[in-house]
C-alpha cells in the first residue's frame, strides 16, 4: 500500500500490542473453553445476518461459550433460545432471508412452530410500540384541537 511504513527487509512492521501474562486462573480458563470447543458440534451454517454488525462484539471472550460466541457458558440462552431471539430480530428487522434461515435452524433443534409464534409477538410487539407512540405524537401535534405540548 502506498504510504505503508516497510522495515529493512521490506516487510510491514508488526503493530505493538500490550501483553501480560495471563493468571492461573485464565490459562486453565481458556484451556478448558479450548477442550469444549474441540468437543462440541460446531454449526455447519450460518446466516449473513449472523456475521455482520455486532459480531465483533460477540467474539474473543474466554468466558463466553465455545458453541455459542455471544452466550456466557453458563446461561440459559441454548441454541434453540438463541434461534428464537434471531427469528424475532430478522422479523423486525423486515430480513425474508434472515428469518427462512432462523426458522430452518429453529426447526431443526425442533423448536415448536407455537414457540416461534410467540416469539414472534413479542417482536412484533416490540416493533410497533415506538409507530403507536409516533401516531399518538402526530395525532397530537397535528389533529388535534389542544395546544401539542412537547
Amino acid at each position: 500500500m502506498p504510504g505503508t511504513k516497510r522495515t529493512a527487509s521490506g516487510a510491514t512492521p508488526a503493530k505493538k500490542t500490550l501483553s501480560r501474562t495471563p493468571t492461573a486462573k485464565e490459562a486453565a480458563s481458556r484451556a478448558t473453553n479450548a477442550e469444549k470447543a474441540a468437543s462440541c458440534e460446531t454449526r455447519t451454517t450460518q446466516s449473513p445476518c449472523c456475521s455482520g454488525a455486532g459480531s465483533e462484539f460477540l467474539a474473543g471472550d474466554a468466558t463466553r461459550s465455545p458453541c455459542c460466541p455471544g452466550v456466557p457458558s453458563e446461561s440459559l440462552v441454548t441454541d434453540a433460545v438463541r434461534e428464537l431471539v434471531a427469528l424475532g430480530a430478522a422479523f423486525a428487522a423486515n430480513c425474508e432471508m434472515c428469518f427462512k434461515h432462523h426458522y430452518n435452524e429453529a426447526r431443526k433443534l425442533g423448536v415448536s412452530k407455537d414457540d416461534m409464534r410467540k416469539a414472534i409477538e413479542i417482536a412484533y410487539q416490540v416493533k410497533e410500540t415506538p409507530n403507536m407512540e409516533m401516531a399518538e405524537l402526530v395525532e397530537r401535534y397535528l389533529y388535534s384541537e389542544q395546544k401539542a405540548t412537547p
